[in-house]
C-alpha cells in the first residue's frame, strides 16, 4: 500500500535544484508538489507495486515552456519515456528571474513512489 505521508516527507528532504543562479524560481500554476504528483500518477498507473525513485532534469524557458527533459537517475528505466512525455507537455505560469531579468532555469526534481 502506498504511504502518502512518507512520500511527502521524503520530498521535503529531496533537493529541488536550480542549476542557474536565480532570485525567483519558475512557478508552476498548480505548485511543484502537484507537478511531481502528476508524474507519480504515471508510475502508480502501472500497478507494479514496487518502489520507484527518479530525478528528472529540464529547462524552464523564458516563455514558461519546458525543454531538454532528461532522466538523470532512476531505479527503473521502464517509466522514462512516459515521464519525459509528461514533463515535455508542462508549462510554467512564470519563468525564473535573476537580477530583474527573465532567465532560462535548469531544474532537477525528484519523483518517487514508496510502498510499505
Amino acid at each position: 500500500k502506498f504511504d502518502s505521508i512518507a512520500f511527502v516527507q521524503s520530498l521535503a528532504n529531496s533537493p529541488i535544484i536550480a542549476d542557474y543562479d536565480v532570485d525567483t524560481m519558475p512557478v508552476y500554476a498548480e505548485g511543484l508538489l502537484a507537478l511531481m504528483q502528476g508524474a507519480r500518477e504515471i508510475i502508480l498507473a502501472e500497478k507494479k507495486y514496487e518502489d520507484v525513485h527518479l530525478y528528472v532534469q529540464f529547462v524552464v524557458e523564458k516563455d514558461g515552456t519546458v525543454t531538454g527533459e532528461n532522466i538523470i537517475k532512476t531505479s527503473d528505466d521502464s517509466y522514462n519515456e512516459a515521464i519525459l512525455a509528461y514533463f515535455s507537455n508542462c508549462v510554467f505560469s512564470a519563468p525564473g528571474w535573476s537580477n530583474g531579468i527573465i532567465v532560462r532555469t535548469k531544474m532537477t526534481l525528484p519523483v518517487g513512489v514508496k510502498y510499505k
